[in-house]
């Protein structure tokens, strides 16, 4: 009798979770606060897997420090560093399958869901198989010796060797990812995190038995990069031949129009991905140029204060942006326009008081936290105050875009932001200091990206059939924040 009493529990417990995800029967309302669990939930899972990273870091660097010495340990950072340049090698592919699947789960048309997951899978199998020829066939011409400037040819030949694995191991795991972007679009991304955490613990595991076995600089790059190797396949297995087999990849269900229009939508966010990386990377190039590697410390280390608070937002809009599709596709509208207003106001709120506790205390900060008096200027903490709201505020809407499609127009304007922050950033930072740089990318923001997102948001909006037909203007939103936020904070006194 005490087991059949704990049934309602449990059912409460898996309705948490995520029980009914496709129901069609249930309310707006209902499904509405679905999302948010599950949102909630991956933010969680999401910074227990930072966590794990974070707290596998201090276990293992100074081990490892110790182990290859100083130098053989710069080499070791060169070789993960070389590898992480492979993170776009799946073209934006998985992010065209997860709004795909996120809209025909919407729909209803689950019919297509399984022939885009076929699609990909097998069009990353050949990513993967035409990597791993270039991979071999460039082996033997690479200078090595010089490209991570080995002391020796034994030292050399064993860094090429291990750079070898870990590029074969990320080549191989890039198929299996396809499950991450399927858990994703099914708001399931919760489950992608906890077996992401036990990649690292494998991983940690495995570097420190190969440490305390003396083992070669090849053997710690196999065990390093097999610990997420190994977590995927097992969660591509479980996933679909246990938890959905229903939507399990086979050869058979290879569509070509299919797997055509999937690359051309990842090509979109390919593009959206690379103008992204070179808004946010070229400070450092200009930087360097102009005024030397020491004040290029002195700006990363002060810089490194106000990424915390875009870290964690960015936690909890990557599950968002799923969400956003599946609402859309449901016609959801209320909810995504609340969620939207919400997000955008609570996050960059919250931002902006971050950085300015962050800009009064850095000198102190960064005092106690290196043992050097950095001393930045006050321009440069304010811009780099600044850019961390913007960032904030900027990804909370572009999240709502890559939720509606909204890509071809996203990628038009980050290039435009790209080209014209380039122009400020030199200009500023030759005729001013090293605050330029970052004042270049807030002038392109602000003259570029918002003005353009404050015409794109209301009009989609429109679109998408909101109840906001002639009053979706930047004020006329804030004045519905305003008014839902204090309908549920009366709610809660009540």
């Amino acid at each position: 009798m005490r087991y059949v009493s704990n049934l309602p529990r449990l059912s409460a417990i898996k309705h948490f979770f995520g029980g009914g995800a496709d129901d069609d029967s249930t309310s707006q309302s209902s499904r509405g606060q679905r999302r948010l669990r599950r949102i909630t939930l991956t933010a969680f899972a999401s910074m227990g897997f930072r966590g794990a990273m974070f707290l596998s870091g201090i276990i293992y660097i100074p081990l490892t420090v110790h182990y290859l010495g100083p130098e053989r340990f710069g080499l070791w950072v060169a070789m993960t560093s070389v590898v992480t340049l492979l993170t776009f090698a799946d073209c934006g592919l998985g992010y065209g399958l997860m709004n795909h699947i996120a809209y025909a789960t919407g729909t209803g048309e689950k019919d297509s869901i399984r022939k885009a997951i076929s699609s990909t899978f097998f069009v990353l199998c050949g990513i993967a198989l035409v990597g791993c020829l270039v991979l071999g066939i460039a082996y033997p011409f690479v200078p090595w010796q010089e490209a991570f400037r080995a002391s020796s040819p034994n030292e050399a030949s064993e860094a090429a060797l291990a750079v070898t694995v870990m590029a074969a191991s990320f080549l191989l795991t890039l198929p299996f990812t396809t499950v991450q972007r399927v858990q994703s679009a099914h708001q399931e991304g919760f489950e992608t995190q906890v077996w992401e955490i036990a990649g690292v613990l494998l991983s940690l595991f495995g570097l420190l038995a190969a440490i305390r076995a003396r083992a070669g600089l090849p053997v710690l790059a196999i065990v390093f990069s097999s610990g997420p190797l190994l977590a995927v396949v097992l969660n591509f297995l479980v996933y679909f031949f246990v938890r959905r087999p229903s939507e399990s990849p086979a050869f058979k269900l290879l569509d070509l129009h299919m797997a055509r229009k999937i690359i051309h939508e990842g090509g979109y966010f390919f593009a959206l991905q690379i103008s992204g990386a070179l808004l946010f990377s070229i400070d450092s190039l200009v930087i360097l140029h102009y005024f030397g590697q020491a004040e290029l410390g002195k700006y990363n280390l002060t810089a490194k204060l106000f990424q915390t608070t875009p870290v964690l937002v960015a936690v909890w809009f990557a599950p968002l942006w799923p969400a956003y599709a599946e609402a859309i596709a449901r016609r959801d509208f209320d909810w995504v326009r609340r969620t939207l207003l919400r997000s955008t106001m609570v996050a960059s709120l919250g931002c902006a008081v971050v950085s300015c506790g962050a800009g009064l205390w850095a000198r102190p900060i960064i005092r106690v936290w290196t043992g050097v008096d950095v001393g930045p200027s006050l321009w440069l903490l304010t811009g780099l105050a600044v850019f961390s709201v913007i960032l904030v505020s900027a990804t909370a809407i572009a999240t709502y875009l890559n939720g509606s499609n909204f890509i071809k127009g996203q990628v038009k304007i980050l290039t435009a932001a790209t080209v014209l922050s380039l122009v400020f950033k030199i200009l500023l930072s030759k005729h001013w200091n090293i605050s330029g740089a970052i004042w270049g990318t807030n002038l392109a923001y602000l003259l570029v990206v918002f003005p353009a997102y404050f015409v794109v948001v209301p009009r989609l909006l429109r679109e998408h059939g909101a109840a906001l037909q002639n009053r979706a203007s930047p004020i006329s939103l804030f004045r519905l924040f305003l008014k839902h936020s204090s309908a549920a904070f009366r709610r809660r006194v009540e």
